[in-house]
């Protein structure tokens, strides 16, 4: 049995599903699938520039497990430890996609994505000082049948 990669397909789906998020893009400036160089126009920005891609499915139905990261880039006043933008931002992208398979099979081309979970949240410290970096990392299973 193969399995087509939906790496691509999934990446892409991201992209589509959080750009057509209206109270995310309030939020931020952009949604991209490769690093910007960051200038202080760019932010906040959404990030999703690498996906990984293993064999996974079910009894008869080949699929993948694809772990994608996503990070946030927002600017900010260090002293200002309760106003956190990235971790609102981040809030909303595990609404959508924590157990969210309904919202993102949508927006996957060729492939069904049948179980999305949540898997880590974490903060990335920068070399400016100003910048606030969040990484989230979330699973999502697919099926060559879509």
């Amino acid at each position: 049995m193969t399995t087509l990669d939906p790496a691509q397909a999934v990446q892409t789906g991201l992209w589509e599903l959080l750009r057509n998020d209206s109270q995310l893009m309030q939020r931020v400036r952009n949604v991209l699938d490769e690093m910007p160089e960051l200038t202080s126009a760019n932010y906040p920005v959404v990030v999703i520039p690498e996906v990984s891609s293993v064999p996974d499915g079910t009894h008869d139905d080949p699929g993948r497990l694809i772990t994608a990261t996503i990070h946030t880039f927002t600017k900010g006043d260090v002293r200002e430890r309760n106003v956190r933008p990235e971790n609102v931002i981040g809030a909303r992208i595990i609404a959508l996609l924590d157990h969210g398979n309904e919202n993102l099979d949508p927006f996957v081309v060729g492939h069904r994505v049948w179980m999305i979970r949540h898997e880590q949240s974490r903060k990335v410290p920068e070399g400016d000082r100003s910048v606030r970096h969040r990484v989230d990392r979330v699973s999502i299973w697919t099926s060559n049948n879509p």
